[in-house]
């Protein structure tokens, strides 16, 4: 099994070290990787940038892609342990999101080492801290209320209290430019460059038209999976509110479906009922983010299959593979 476990890690670090090697190369070449790196870094760029005036990253993109390896292997070496299924690390490896969200200079594992941050001290009782790192998800807000609902069933409320704390501390300083930031953002979340491809994004804004009805639906899929995770056990509410947050995010893009990846690792064994186990497989496997490059009619595949793992997780509650709870283990306070 050590053998094994190390095999896969390995195949995870050349992965991630060959994805950041080429967008590296092809930027240095002046090739159309790193665009969404660019935009954030305040490089000169054809897209709009989308983040809020607070994210500011260092414009190079070597410590940039170093950062999202690191944070890409490390978040694959914690579900190999946790599940005890070195194999995960191998299907990481090999993740379609993981691949285009280095290629394309995106933040999507950094966020991820931030959600395995906040389950980590959540798990270990310690909510402030918990609440502190979720403000780091500011900076992609469109996956937030999912979370925060999960925090206040649980009735997390230092948590919440860190959360604030956190978010002030972030917004504070650009106040004066917060204004002017969300006056234009719909009309840069609308831009062709930032959403090419409505029926392409892992959401339900790509299944639901006109917008306002998305927007209920959104808001709908938020209530229903904050109410019927109140009696699950943390790692299947964590689990429940990451694939909430992608389906009710109103602008997701491929390389967000990591989200999709935690919840397998963190709720569904890969045994017991037949349906929840393709579900599961399906959704970590590269081909629901592939087959969309090849047709018009297989846009909606994404979508599809986060809506299809969160009625999973929803209707499915799975039995866990590890050790039966302990005593306050079901507590919401």
């Amino acid at each position: 099994m050590a053998i094994l476990r190390a095999t896969c890690l390995l195949a995870l670090a050349f992965s991630l070290i060959l994805c950041s090697w080429i967008a590296y190369s092809h930027y240095e070449h002046g090739g159309p990787a790193l665009l969404d790196f660019a935009v954030m870094a305040g490089l000169p760029s054809k897209l709009p940038s989308i983040r809020p005036p607070f994210y500011t990253i260092a414009p190079w993109p070597g410590v940039w892609l170093t950062e999202n390896a690191v944070a890409g292997f490390m978040f694959g070496w914690w579900l190999a342990a946790r599940r005890k299924e070195p194999a995960l690390a191998l299907l990481l490896a090999i993740f379609t999101p993981l691949i285009v969200s280095l290629l394309v200079g995106q933040d999507s594992l950094l966020l991820l080492a931030v959600l395995v941050s906040v389950f980590i001290l959540l798990e270990n009782k310690r909510p402030l801290p918990a609440g502190l790192f979720l403000a780091f998800l500011t900076v992609k807000f469109q996956l937030l209320p999912a979370f925060i609902l999960l925090l206040a069933i649980r009735r997390e409320w230092r948590a919440l209290a860190g959360f604030a704390v956190g978010s002030a501390i972030m917004i504070y300083p650009q106040l004066g430019s917060l204004g002017a930031y969300l006056t234009l953002l719909p009309a840069g979340l609308n831009a062709a460059a930032v959403m090419p491809c409505r029926e392409c994004m892992p959401n339900l804004y790509a299944l639901v038209s006109p917008t306002r009805w998305a927007i209920l639906a959104s808001f709908a899929v938020l209530i229903i999976g904050a109410i019927v995770s109140r009696r699950r056990p943390f790692p299947e509410q964590f689990a429940l509110a990451a694939v909430t947050a992608l389906l009710a995010s109103m602008h997701a893009h491929v390389y967000d479906c990591g989200l999709l990846f935690l919840a397998v690792a963190l709720a569904v064994p890969f045994s017991g009922s037949r349906a929840r186990t393709i579900a599961a497989a399906w959704a970590i496997s590269p081909l629901p983010y592939l087959l969309p490059y090849y047709g018009e009619s297989l846009r909606l595949i994404p979508a599809l299959t986060a809506v299809t793992l969160w009625l999973m997780l929803l209707f499915l509650p799975v039995a866990r593979d590890e050790s039966p709870p302990a005593p306050g283990e079901y507590r919401t306070a």
